[in-house]
């Protein structure tokens, strides 16, 4: 009598995998490097050596247009929107530099402190989807919310 047989054997719910299965992940080659995934899964490979387009890959000495933070600016408006009492007074001011975009938040006074959040943790969540953005976008940003 094998302990599976046992009738006070206690069930770990653990299922082996046989060569019956149909979902069993197969290697396809003898590559040492090669990634098993599952079916329908294309792995990807990536080139470590490749730049990162925009600010990151040195176009930083370029002069930033007013335009080119548009969607930076409307990152910063949606978020800061959705976490006011009165969404219709966000305003947000994009003020270019010589090599970043200070962005300034105006909201309603009594929603200054749902902007800041406790211990800022909500500003710097919204100064960080903006620099997300600005990256993107290829240029350096900072947010000030004004009072």
């Amino acid at each position: 009598m094998t302990p599976e047989d046992r009738p006070d054997a206690p069930d770990s719910g653990l299922v082996e995998p046989t060569s019956q299965d149909p979902e069993a992940v197969e290697p396809t080659s003898q590559d040492p490097e090669a990634v098993e995934t599952a079916p329908g899964v294309e792995a990807v490979q990536v080139d470590p050596n490749a730049q990162v387009a925009g600010a990151l890959a040195g176009e930083a000495d370029e002069e930033l247009s007013e335009g080119s933070g548009d969607r930076v600016l409307e990152v910063i408006e949606y978020c800061a929107r959705a976490i006011v009492e009165h969404p219709e007074e966000v305003r947000v001011a994009c003020v270019p530099e010589s090599r970043r975009m200070v962005y300034e938040l105006r909201v309603h006074p009594e929603d200054v402190g749902k902007v800041i959040g406790r211990h800022g943790r909500t500003a710097r969540a919204l100064r960080t989807m903006a620099k997300v953005a600005g990256t993107l976008a290829g240029h350096r940003t900072s947010v000030e919310i004004v009072e």
